[in-house]
């Protein structure tokens, strides 16, 4: 075999190796693209787990702190850009609207950042909600103006 043979030869199993790895990579591509959908399915599946978990005691804290009697779960804004969970029906149109944040987690920055904001904070604790505010804390009122 001459050089020129063993040069093709090398090209041909490069352009071989190539079509393998091309090949690799396309399964790798969609490997990882089910798994990104299995990682997004998890997380709302944490969410609608967590919303189970806080739902009773936050419409509870609702109805005892703030006299409201009706939510709503998974209301969305346009385009579903935003979810509001619970969101009070249009009876209170004219009275102020002030916003809240759950969360699962009780970490500290967050509370001082929600604060600052003018937002309520509900945290889990056990097996409860709990409404978490400073003493003097001012809520913000949301309502826009018409």
């Amino acid at each position: 075999m001459d050089r020129l043979d063993r040069i093709e030869k090398i090209v041909e199993e490069l352009s071989l190796s190539q079509k393998e790895t091309d090949s690799q990579q396309k399964e790798t591509d969609r490997q990882l693209k089910n798994l990104g959908r299995e990682i997004g399915g998890l997380g709302n599946t944490f969410g609608r787990f967590t919303e189970g978990f806080m739902l009773e005691s936050l419409e509870s804290i609702l109805r005892e702190t703030f006299h409201l009697r009706y939510t709503v779960q998974n209301a969305h804004g346009p385009n579903r850009s935003i979810e509001y969970d619970p969101l009070i029906f249009p009876e209170h149109k004219d009275k102020k609207l002030f916003g809240a944040i759950a969360a699962v987690t009780d970490k500290e920055k967050l509370h001082e950042m929600l604060w600052k904001e003018g937002l309520y904070y509900f945290c889990a604790s056990d097996d409860v909600v709990k409404l978490n505010i400073p003493k003097g804390f001012k809520p913000k009122n949301w309502a826009v103006d018409r």
